[in-house]
């Protein structure tokens, strides 16, 4: 009996540890380095789409590779870690290796899925968080070619356009009101899209440059 007791703490230690060994890496635990688009190491844009579900498991959300017009490769979203994977089509790439990265600062409703992006919590290297302001992305960045794409003008007639239609709206300016960095020598850009007013970062964006780019 006495052989029992002592073993049981012990089994159930053992279980434990081969669950967490067996666990996928969350966002809680993983590191984001924008200069050399790498997350836990990894090179983000060698990434195929099965090893993206072996890292971070399950998605919440997953939009298919379809065709309209142009072919438009898998999207999967990871609301509660702040993070959505973009994937080449796998007529263009069999593997579907990720094609981009974003990356959500500030909590975010996606109206199509019916919830909430999460604040993404682990960690972007060079000190990057959702306290950092347009002005710090363009410092901490400097010898990244930075450049601030907001254009007042084009804010402006976009905020007459779609004055009755908020989401329009917000979808329309995101395009000027952010940060662009693009790495010496990389094949990537990185775009840090800020709140107009505060400036504050809110989402992120990773992804690989095409020809005409």
């Amino acid at each position: 009996m006495n052989f029992q007791k002592n073993c049981f703490p012990v089994f159930v230690l053992i279980i434990t540890c081969v669950f967490v060994l067996q666990a996928p890496v969350t966002y809680g635990r993983s590191s984001i380095d924008l200069v050399n688009a790498k997350i836990n190491e990894f090179p983000i844009f060698e990434l195929t789409l099965d090893k993206v579900t072996d890292l971070f498991g399950r998605p919440s959300v997953v939009e298919p590779p379809c065709i309209i017009g142009e072919k438009f490769g898998a999207f999967l979203h990871y609301h509660d870690e702040g993070l959505t994977f973009i994937f080449f089509h796998p007529e263009s790439d069999k593997e579907q290796h990720c094609t981009g990265v974003s990356i959500y600062l500030a909590k975010k409703w996606d109206k199509r899925a019916n919830r909430f992006y999460g604040s993404y919590a682990g960690e972007i290297l060079r000190n990057v968080n959702a306290k950092r302001k347009a002005k710090d992305v363009i410092q901490t960045f400097s010898d990244c070619n930075p450049k601030d794409l907001y254009n007042e003008k084009e804010v402006e007639a976009k905020k007459k356009l779609f004055r009755d239609n908020d989401d329009m709206l917000k979808t329309s300016i995101s395009g000027y009101t952010r940060v662009q960095i693009t790495p010496p020598g990389a094949k990537h850009r990185v775009t840090f899209e800020y709140e107009e007013t505060t400036k504050f970062i809110e989402k992120i964006a990773i992804f690989l440059l095409t020809k005409n780019q």
